[in-house]
């Protein structure tokens, strides 16, 4: 009788175990499915893209002409012809740009619309309006800077003559409106327009 008591006994222990250990493996798989399970992936994370501080310019070719101290962009169906510097016939005046419209030869540039742009130098045919019997126009404003001027005759031709601060100097712009009566441009001539929007200077 004795020994089947602690047969019992024994049962009922390893009963007892066998009920606590279950409850603890379901606690565990409690808890192992709360937690997200570890990724198994080895890919290398991307790293960020880092934006450049300073990006670069686009590389499209916008027509513009250096002359050096000053650039403008020259349009389709003009032409642009270096300026000589007057002390040295062998370099290029950093301080004068010059473009013609409908060029198809060297030798007819003087035969067409121009215009002669000049920083810090009065240009052709100077800038002093009583000497050239000039009437004045309404100051004009274009790219951002406000340009004064007047009109006047040279040689048979009408010019425009515009100027304007830049820097505690001036650029002043010698515009050749009609050439020997042929192709006549305006002040409101898009592409002339264009021309003088597109100035800059280096001070």
């Amino acid at each position: 009788m004795k020994r089947i008591l602690s047969i019992l006994l024994i049962i009922v222990i390893l009963f007892s175990f066998t009920a606590c250990g279950g409850k603890n493996d379901a606690d565990g798989d409690d808890q192992s499915s709360a937690e997200p399970a570890a990724s198994t992936d080895t890919t290398p994370a991307s790293p960020a893209r880092e934006e450049p501080e300073n990006p670069a310019p686009d590389p499209v070719d916008d027509g513009r002409i250096n002359a050096g101290n000053i650039s403008a962009v020259c349009p389709e169906g003009w032409d642009s012809f270096p300026v000589m510097d007057e002390d040295n016939d062998d370099e290029i005046d950093p301080n004068e740009l010059k473009f013609y419209k409908g060029v198809t030869e060297d030798d007819l540039r003087d035969l067409q619309p121009s215009i002669a742009i000049s920083y810090d130098n009065k240009g052709p045919v100077g800038a002093n309006k009583d000497f050239l019997e000039g009437e004045d126009i309404e100051p004009l404003e274009i790219g951002g800077r406000s340009w004064e001027g007047f009109t006047f005759e040279w040689a048979g031709d009408s010019l425009v003559k515009l100027f304007t601060d830049e820097g505690g100097k001036k650029i002043y712009l010698t515009v050749w409106l009609v050439v020997r009566k042929d192709q006549p441009i305006t002040l409101n001539d898009s592409d002339l327009l264009e021309i003088i929007a597109s100035i800059r200077t280096e001070n």
